[in-house]
């Protein structure tokens, strides 16, 4: 909440009592962070809890920077006394050789109440001695003792198969060279890490040579890493497409079990190390090898239980482990639908044929099995002509209460078939397109497997449509929509008009082409302008040839288009007679005013 005073409540079941009770909110004047320019920490982790460090700095650096951030915006900073924004570095503090002292404050204001909060940074700066490191890491293991630059040997040791070293001058001109065993030196960036260094089982020896930036000093640390072979041999995890086995799994546990409705499954092991190797096996089989955290081959199961075996070989080629998990494979029956075809194409009017298949791809046999679709609506249920049925099926075909259902039904052995095919006709004019989708089912025993149960074929009745709903003319800035239904095309332009453009409205994906006064026809996209059509003097005729979907029907659209011949007025004369006269001046004159006699009307 902010500062304020806030009525209180008390409710003790037996009464009530409310009483203001003024909150005062303290300043917080956290640090959030400080992070120096470079240098090695202790502890290693800034913490705003934790108000001394130690900041090792190497010697070739003769200031450093730090770069403060508050938990409260409006606290004002300072790093030794000089104030500093949040978020922002310091100015460079000088650092005279071994130690230095800093001191970073706080300060925060609320409410006429301050805090102040301060941390000390210890800086130590070494001399610059030539030849020496400052420091020096490796990428895996821990080096024995800790790395101190008057010590010159060094050991570790690792499971891995190779490791980077990283070193650290007292001079950032110093050359480094890093070998390992019987190796070439091979250069190394001060302060970067090097190539990996590839280790063989066993020891292993490392040579960092630094050479002073003068070449007048050179000095080689020495590090000995032993390459260990890891004897682990168990497994971090188990998964298999099963499903859950039971129990779960648990690395001290070597035995597992698993039903499932399947003729194969897979099993994904992890090795607690990353050396070790797997491979797996079923019913006794040969062994095949699986990779780590991957899944394996399908592994084929019969029926019953069926014991697969998760063999874990340590990296030291002998220590082995193996993790069982007993499958049972239950029976179960597994209905597949087929359709002879992905996609169909046909015109109105037009016949198609279908075979359509359900077959048993389970362990049982199928007391009721099922294969059943309905024809799209643009089909004619009534000319469906049914050709042949195999597997000794019951059909049902269009019934009252559902025209356009087709059934065969039926037992379905494990490993059998049954097929229905047919032809039927498109219903009259209808077109578009829709799916056919056959379905598989079997009531007894279940089917476990829904991924099959179905198959689709894309059917498109190509229309015979070739009806034009209107066209658009465009004549520059003006607009004409004309109705194909409104008898026939016409419209007039003026004499300036050279061109115009048409706009068709086509039905049921027709195609448009366009031509004027007999010249070559051009496509024009549905409900989209053509290309300009040039007009002479006078009439134009406009053909719009518009071609069915389905390719063969045509119609021929005319649209005459009248350009006004370009004639100037001579003269003209008024009847009754009566005088003219001329408004406005200038050379163009063609505004006029008369007065008639009062009896004229017209």
């Amino acid at each position: 909440p902010s500062a304020g005073e806030y009525l209180i409540t008390f409710n003790t079941g037996q009464f009530t009592d409310s009483a203001p009770v003024p909150i005062t909110i303290l300043p917080n004047s956290d640090i959030a962070s400080i992070t120096p320019n470079t240098g090695l920490l202790q502890p290693s982790n800034f913490n705003t809890e934790v108000h001394d460090y130690d900041l090792y700095v190497n010697a070739e650096f003769r200031s450093i920077t730090l770069t403060p951030v508050s938990v409260d915006p409006l606290a004002v900073i300072t790093v030794n006394d000089v104030v500093v924004n949040s978020g922002s570095p310091s100015a460079n503090i000088p650092l005279p050789v071994f130690e230095n002292f800093v001191t970073v404050k706080a300060v925060t204001t609320e409410s006429g109440r301050e805090s102040t909060t301060t941390y000390n940074y210890r800086v130590i700066r070494g001399p610059v001695v030539p030849g020496n490191l400052f420091d020096l890491t490796i990428s895996n293991g821990e080096l024995s003792p800790v790395f101190v630059n008057s010590v010159f040997d060094y050991t570790a040791s690792t499971n891995n198969e190779s490791i980077t070293v990283t070193p650290t001058a007292d001079e950032g001109t110093a050359t480094i060279r890093v070998k390992i065993n019987d190796g070439d030196y091979a250069l190394v960036t001060n302060r970067s890490a090097s190539a990996a260094l590839p280790l063989n089982v066993g020891e292993n020896v490392i040579k960092v040579s630094v050479t002073s930036a003068q070449q007048d000093v050179s000095k080689t640390y020495t590090l000995t890493v032993t390459r260990l072979i890891s004897t682990d041999a168990s497994l971090a995890g188990l998964t298999t497409t099963a499903g859950n086995i039971n129990p779960a799994f648990t690395t001290g546990n070597n035995t597992y079990s698993a039903s499932v409705q399947k003729t194969s499954i897979t099993v994904t092991p992890v090795t607690a190390e990353a050396h070790a190797t797997v491979q797996a096996r079923v019913v006794g089989g040969e062994y095949v090898a699986v990779a780590n955290n991957t899944a394996s081959a399908e592994l084929p199961l019969g029926a019953g239980n069926n014991t697969i075996e998760v063999l874990v070989t340590a990296q030291d080629g002998t220590t082995q482990q193996t993790y069982t998990l007993n499958v049972n494979r239950l029976q179960f029956a597994d209905m597949a639908a087929t359709l002879t075809a992905s996609s169909i194409a046909v015109n109105v009017n037009g016949t198609v044929t279908f075979t359509a298949t359900i077959t048993n791809t389970g362990t049982n046999n199928s007391a009721g099995a099922e294969l059943r679709f309905h024809l799209p609506g643009f089909f004619n249920p009534g000319t469906l002509d049914v050709t042949n049925i195999t597997g000794g099926f019951n059909s049902l075909i269009s019934p009252g209460f559902d025209p356009g259902l087709v059934s065969i039904y039926g037992p379905l052995a494990s490993g059998s078939s049954a097929s229905i095919t047919f032809t039927v006709n498109t219903a009259g004019d209808a077109s578009g397109a829709a799916d056919l989708v056959v379905a598989a089912s079997t009531s007894s025993p279940s089917d476990p497997n829904n991924a099959n149960n179905t198959d689709t074929v894309s059917i498109r009745v190509f229309s015979a449509n070739t009806g034009l709903a209107g066209v658009t003319v465009i004549d520059g800035a003006v607009t004409t929509e004309l109705e194909t239904s409104a008898g026939p095309l016409s419209a007039a332009v003026s004499s300036a008009t050279t061109s115009v453009k048409i706009i068709p409205a086509a039905a049921d994906d027709a195609t448009v082409q366009v031509r004027v006064n007999g010249g070559e026809y051009a496509t024009v996209a549905d409900t989209e302008a053509s290309a300009d059509l040039p007009l002479n003097f006078g009439n134009n005729t406009i053909d719009i040839l518009v071609t069915a979907e389905n390719g063969t029907a045509t119609q021929l659209y005319t649209l005459n288009i009248t350009r006004l011949a370009n004639i100037a007025t001579t003269s003209f004369t008024l009847s009754p007679n009566s005088k003219l006269a001329r408004i406005g001046t200038g050379t163009a004159m063609n505004n006029y005013k008369t007065s008639v006699a009062a009896d004229a009307t017209t």
